[in-house]
């Protein structure tokens, strides 16, 4: 698991302002990029020059496209806010939203704080669904086997009886024929 769930245990909390919070706890008295704050989809900071007509360079650099954005995440069924590059963003739309982005992507590819607690908390809800699935599943056939096995007892409760009234009726009639 990743450390900031390894650290954190039993997150249930879903609020984006208090994922800020607990990222500010877990960075105390580390360097963190402000890349790993947010999803930049492998996008840093560009370096070059600035070349003038005459030719002179001086050094420059190029930031990432950064926006604050609110997606929405089906299977935790709520809007998280993230910091994301616009490479981010239209990736996240190739996948087909913000849980399958997650959780196709390793937390060393993400390299992102909110973005590997999300995939976390999806991870675990995904595995709780599966589960509920499974129970209800197992339930249904527990309750088609036992109302088969009412059905076979029916049927075969309606065999006697009708063998019992054929034997009776097959008992009379030997008897009409031995008398006449």
């Amino acid at each position: 698991t990743h450390t900031l769930t390894r650290t954190i245990p039993n997150l249930a909390m879903s609020s984006s302002s208090l994922m800020r919070g607990l990222c500010q706890e877990f960075v105390r008295g580390m360097k963190v990029s402000r890349a790993q704050k947010g999803l930049y989809g492998g996008k840093s900071l560009g370096f070059g020059h600035k070349v003038s007509h005459s030719n002179r360079k001086s050094k420059r650099t190029w930031h990432p496209n950064v926006q604050n954005k609110t997606v929405f995440s089906e299977i935790l069924d709520e809007r998280i806010r993230f910091k994301m590059t616009t490479h981010a963003l239209r990736t996240i739309d190739k996948y087909g939203g913000i849980d399958n982005y997650l959780t196709k992507h390793s937390h060393e590819e993400l390299n992102s704080m909110p973005g590997s607690y999300y995939k976390d908390l999806i991870h675990n809800k995904k595995a709780e669904l599966r589960k509920a699935q499974r129970n209800a599943v197992a339930k249904a056939e527990e309750e088609e086997f036992e109302s088969e096995l009412k059905m076979e007892e029916a049927e075969a409760a309606a065999a006697a009886e009708t063998q019992e009234a054929g034997t009776e009726h097959a008992g009379e009639g030997e008897k009409e024929k031995m008398t006449s």
